[in-house]
């Protein structure tokens, strides 16, 4: 970055010097007749200034490269902030062992392996100090990475940055020198064929076979991918801007195509592509991003005459606008749940003079319909306040990384120990790759919730928006995708009451049943449509919408393929109905009766005002 400065400034130098040289050359006759030995002098002073400058610019740099040098007191400085800040997810010896990798996806960054994702260089070569600066002050969105913005200053990132480096031979590697492998960045304008060649390079390098054909991450080989150590990794859905760990910009993501992802199925395309071609792509993988706006907290309920919309693609539905949900994971209890796979849930609401509908609709890669019970509370879920996600391999990983250094402590000096410190490498690489620590084949299935309070609260005494509780409960409306598919069942939800978490949710019987259901799921995204009288009998345990008033609402959904199944969920917090009301036509009338006497009153307020 403050090489790139210095560059600039050396341009910026020979376009500008002759600007500045002009005044010093006087214009009289008596110049004009000695043109020549002027511009000699002219030329010495030229060649004296750029001599100067340079030089100038040679101390800064220097002392710029002092500054982040690699030096035993920087590393020493950036080990403590290390210690303090950052070994709990990347472990002491920095192999993303710490206490918390079990709890994380992904994983925390293998420092050792060096496989960083992240980066302008290459692919295969180690990320530049910018690079690794960038990510720590940005944070990864999407994972546990958070940004260091406001905790590290300057000097402190590239501090903690120069301690990073000595946990792997590729930073004093002089062939895997970064700076000598950036890639470059030469960007072209967009046209209006941009978007169209793009598509066509969707197709041409199979983007779909992993993204999808509408960019969701659902691909035929999406279920099937794992990184380096053998872990599942899911392709981006392309549509979430806030899921893009590495930047939305154009020139990030053209960065990402170019670079590649080391250490996961993502690949350079500097071989398959020509550079028009990756940018093609990048402005068409840009188009993607939807523009999400989460600000709305009501949802407004059309008023419709005649029989509701009970199929999700009846255009009707196209017809009325929708509020876009936010969801995080539930961990509020045990089994507290730490990555949904459904963050974003949109919604749209339509009612006659007796029956309320909703139309929920949300991305989920596969389409999860069938279920087994018994995973659902697998042994152990509780054991701990969050979730472990992976089966435990600390006590090997940490009796591995002992041999290795007791292996590094015996070693002879010279190439003997450059020999066995390669080695190690590889043997630590083959570890992860034939030890499997993956999540089981989930057998669950998809399923979203509508949650209401039982009885529509007076000012701000709402039920508690985890699942209500004691003396405050909540009426559940339950989807499930197993049932949408078997053909035995008329309606796939399922009505409940819940007093709490810590209670038993409880179904209600099968004559209190009133809910009916329509879903459907199509190139990785649900449609679910749930539709229910709005007046029930049994004013006790249902909701019993009125127009007029502000009803609480709040979602729950659970994704089967990720191992979700009931409190391991993830929820929103409580946003808001109403039932949109016809304006009687009195109120125009009284309008314009009020509009009418405020012209009358003007114009006798300027009569008297004239006749006095």
């Amino acid at each position: 970055m403050i090489y790139q400065k210095f560059y600039n400034l050396l341009i910026l130098r020979d376009l500008r010097i002759n600007e500045f040289l002009n005044p010093l050359i006087p214009k009289s006759p008596l110049v004009n007749c000695e043109r020549s030995k002027l511009s000699s002098m002219g030329m010495l002073i030229r060649i004296l200034f750029q001599g100067v400058l340079g030089i100038i610019i040679i101390i800064a740099v220097s002392k710029s490269v002092q500054v982040f040098a690699q030096t035993d007191e920087e590393v020493e400085a950036g080990k403590k902030i290390f210690d303090k800040r950052c070994w709990f997810c990347h472990g002491r010896e920095g192999r993303g062992d710490g206490p918390v990798a079990d709890y994380v996806v992904p994983r925390p960054r293998d420092f050792v392996t060096a496989l960083f994702k992240f980066r302008t260089t290459e692919s295969g070569y180690p990320p530049t100090d910018d690079d690794l600066f960038r990510t720590i002050k940005r944070g990864v969105p999407g994972t546990a990475m958070p940004t260091f913005k406001d905790l590290l200053n300057e000097e402190e990132t590239n501090q903690v940055i120069q301690y990073i480096k000595t946990f792997s031979y590729i930073f004093t590697d002089p062939d895997l020198d970064p700076y000598k492998h950036r890639v470059k960045v030469n960007k072209i304008n967009l046209t209006s064929e941009s978007l169209a060649k793009g598509k066509e390079v969707y197709n041409k390098a199979e983007c779909f076979k992993c993204h999808g054909e509408a960019g969701r991450g659902n691909g035929e080989s999406a279920k099937g991918l794992t990184d380096q150590r053998g872990l599942p990794i899911l392709p981006r859905n392309l549509l979430k801007e806030w899921r893009y760990k590495g930047g939305t910009e154009i020139e990030d993501i053209y960065t990402r195509f170019t670079t590649g992802m080391d250490g996961t199925p993502m690949p350079s395309f500097v071989d398959n592509l020509t550079d028009e071609e990756r940018w093609h792509l990048s402005y068409y993988v840009k188009s993607l991003i939807r523009d999400v706006d989460r600000s709305e907290i009501v949802i407004i309920s059309k008023y419709i005459k005649g029989d509701l919309p009970a199929a999700p693609d009846d255009a009707r539905w196209d017809e009325i606008g929708n509020i876009n949900v936010g969801l995080t994971g539930q961990v509020l209890a045990r089994p507290r749940w730490q990555i949904p796979s459904v963050d974003l849930i949109s919604v749209k609401s339509m009612y006659n003079d007796s029956e309320i509908a909703f139309l929920l609709e949300w991305d989920d890669r596969f389409k999860d319909v069938e279920h087994d019970e018994g995973m659902v509370d697998l042994e152990g879920d509780k054991e701990f306040t969050y979730v472990k996600l992976y089966a435990s391999t600390a006590e090997d990983e940490e009796e591995m990384a002992e041999e290795d250094y007791e292996e590094g402590e015996e070693s002879e000096e010279g190439e003997e120990e450059e020999y066995e410190e390669y080695e190690e490498y590889e043997e630590y690489d083959e570890f992860f790759e034939e030890e499997e620590i993956a999540l089981p084949e989930w057998i669950l299935r998809d399923s979203v919730d509508i949650q209401f309070p039982v009885k529509i609260p007076e000012a701000s005494a709402k039920p508690h928006f985890f699942l209500g509780n004691s003396g405050n409960p909540v009426n559940l409306w339950r989807w499930k995708a197993d049932m949408q598919e078997d053909p035995e069942k008329n309606s796939a939800v399922e009505e409940y009451n819940a007093t709490g978490f810590k209670n038993p949710i409880k179904a209600q019987p099968p004559e209190s049943q009133a809910a009916s259901s329509n879903g459907h799921w199509e190139d990785g995204r649900w449609r679910v449509v749930m539709k229910r009288a709005l007046t029930t009998e049994d004013k006790r345990k249902d909701i019993q919408f009125e127009k007029g008033k502000l009803i609480p609402i709040a979602f729950h959904a659970r994704d089967g393929s990720n191992g979700e199944a009931g409190l391991k969920m993830a929820l929103s917090s409580w946003y808001y109905l109403s039932l949109e009301t016809s304006t009687p036509i009195m109120v125009y009338v009284y309008g314009f009766i009020g509009f009418l006497l405020a012209g009358v009153a003007e114009m006798l307020l300027v009569w008297k005002s004239r006749s006095n």
